[in-house]
């Protein structure tokens, strides 16, 4: 079980723009809005991004959360 002090802990290894993204995606905005919100010009970077953060945390956690590199 991840405790909270880890998730803490993960999301400050990310940057400013990445926290932001995660921030806004777990309080329930769509990739469109999150675009917007952070300058991207669509929603496919942000995918990218969550895709990054995604990775980052399996390897942190090492528990595989179906995060790969073609999502």
């Amino acid at each position: 079980i991840i405790s909270e002090i880890d998730v803490a802990t993960f999301i400050n290894t990310l940057s400013e723009k990445d926290r932001k993204i995660l921030g806004l995606r777990m309080n329930g905005c769509t990739y469109e809005e999150i675009a917007k919100e952070v300058g991207y010009k669509n929603h496919s970077g942000v995918q990218k991004r969550i895709t990054k953060i995604g990775l980052a945390y399996q390897e942190f956690t090492k528990v595989d959360l179906g995060f790969d590199e073609e999502n």
